[in-house]
């Protein structure tokens, strides 16, 4: 199976505005708003201690179901979370590289590198401690959100839109969409089993990566306007 990536001057987004609507970046900027306002509403609603004492609740029923394979698989989730993630970059990058299309490499680029502080920024603005039970791993600092989910979303997100860019055909790139995807949930749920996260701590990784995805298209899509007006 090969992946063909677009034309070596096209970006990782479709810039073909649709008739009488906003203009690309414009409905990626106002989607990251509508992101942004939506991680805020939940940091508001998670400060209650009873969301926390129902969250500590669901962790203990899912560490309770007792499965030697759910156990393994947890674990073997966050062993191998990292080298994976680098894995899929790498892959994913590849691509772009050998075909020259360097403008799809910058943005890339810029998406990756650009998103490395929002972790420690995020952790360090909204102060949430992590449950109050015994992690069977270890997990320092704050927890909202998280830093795992955090970057497997957005190296996972990246990877799908260079897929859904691509043009392989629809069944191939909705099977390759649901196994990126797979990866994330896996992150996700592996972290809320061992302890270190509650479940709206994951919820608002995948809502910032969504949202840092959405404004560096947005910010691409600019520079690729303005560059053609030039």
């Amino acid at each position: 199976m090969q992946l063909e990536l677009p034309a070596a001057d096209r970006s990782l987004h479709a810039t073909t505005p649709w008739p009488g609507a906003l203009s690309t970046s414009k409905r990626f900027l106002l989607l990251s708003g509508l992101l942004g306002l939506s991680l805020l509403i939940l940091a508001a609603f998670v400060i209650n201690p009873g969301v926390e004492a129902q969250e500590l609740v669901l962790i203990k029923k899912l560490r309770s179901i007792g499965n030697a394979q759910l156990h393994g698989l947890m674990l073997a989730m966050h062993r191998i979370q990292t080298p994976l993630l680098v894995l899929v970059a790498l892959v994913a990058l590849a691509f772009p590289i050998i075909r020259r299309q360097w403008r799809l490499v910058g943005e890339s680029a810029a998406l990756l590198i650009g998103a490395a502080p929002l972790n420690f920024i995020l952790k360090a603005a909204f102060h949430r401690t992590r449950p109050a039970l015994e992690p069977l791993v270890s997990a320092h600092g704050f927890g909202f959100p998280s830093g795992h989910t955090l970057s497997a979303g957005i190296v996972v997100g990246w990877a799908l839109c260079m897929t859904l860019r691509s043009s392989l055909a629809w069944s191939s790139r909705l099977c390759l969409g649901f196994a990126l995807m797979g990866i994330v949930a896996l992150v996700g749920l592996s972290r809320i089993y061992l302890g270190a996260h509650y479940f709206s701590d994951i919820v608002a990784s995948c809502i910032v990566s969504a949202c840092w995805i959405s404004l560096c298209l947005a910010y691409c899509d600019t520079l690729r306007s303005r560059s053609l007006a030039a």
